[in-house]
């Protein structure tokens, strides 16, 4: 029976340093992304082209560039 509880506690630890993992994956995805959408409001050359295109060009730049600089750490481990 302890071996089973032992099991047991192994997997919900498992499982709760993935719930960890990727809870904070999202938190630096976001924190990417603000980072990035920060840098391209302050570019005044993309003005124009910021109010062209909206407010949804501007969230999905960001995110491409979140997803990249996270790729970019995946690789580096």
């Amino acid at each position: 029976m302890s071996d089973e509880l032992a099991i047991a506690q192994k997997r919900i630890a498992d499982l709760e340093a993935f719930i960890d993992k990727s809870i904070t994956s999202k938190r630096l995805r976001d924190e990417f992304a603000m980072a990035a959408m920060n840098g391209l409001l302050a570019n005044a050359r993309l003005a124009g082209f910021i109010v062209k295109n909206g407010a949804e060009w501007i969230d999905e730049t960001s995110y491409t560039y979140a997803d990249a600089m996270m790729a970019m750490r995946d690789k580096k481990k």
